[in-house]
């Protein structure tokens, strides 16, 4: 599946979300309408640390969602057995949710009775984030 970089509607993002600036992962610590602030870690970023803000948010691209980085969230491969004892293996999960990869789509679900309750079709990082938060109230961060 391929998925194709787009500008990011501002109204998506939340504090804590991470988005590509010049092919690099940062993370959002303010939004507004048309401009967001992202911070970066100390030697990240041009050698110094601290913030910038895109007034332009053009500039900012959705993270695409990979197994890598599935990985960097805490989510485990571990293959599902479902109830008609057909076997998905590439399977990530996090708890009870669990993120599957189609041909032309990514899903997200959670488990119930050994199967899957389809929750999302997605795409990107911040679109998981956000998800994760409004179904648990806790957010999904890049394991340091």
């Amino acid at each position: 599946m391929e998925t194709q970089c787009k500008m990011i509607d501002t109204k998506e993002l939340r504090i804590g979300n991470i988005v590509l600036i010049r092919g690099k992962m940062e993370s959002v610590y303010n939004v507004q309408e048309n401009s967001v602030n992202l911070s970066y870690e100390c030697g990240d970023h041009m050698g110094g640390c601290g913030s910038d803000s895109y007034d332009e948010a053009k500039d900012i691209e959705p993270v695409p969602i990979t197994p890598e980085l599935l990985i960097e969230f805490g989510f485990i491969k571990k293959p599902h057995i479902w109830r008609d004892m057909s076997v998905s293996e590439d399977n990530y999960w996090f708890g009870r949710y669990n993120i599957g990869f189609e041909e032309d789509y990514i899903f997200l679900g959670r488990e119930q009775d050994r199967n899957a309750q389809w929750l999302a079709n997605i795409q990107y990082a911040h679109q998981l984030q956000n998800i994760y938060f409004n179904l648990s109230g806790k957010e999904l961060e890049i394991n340091q």
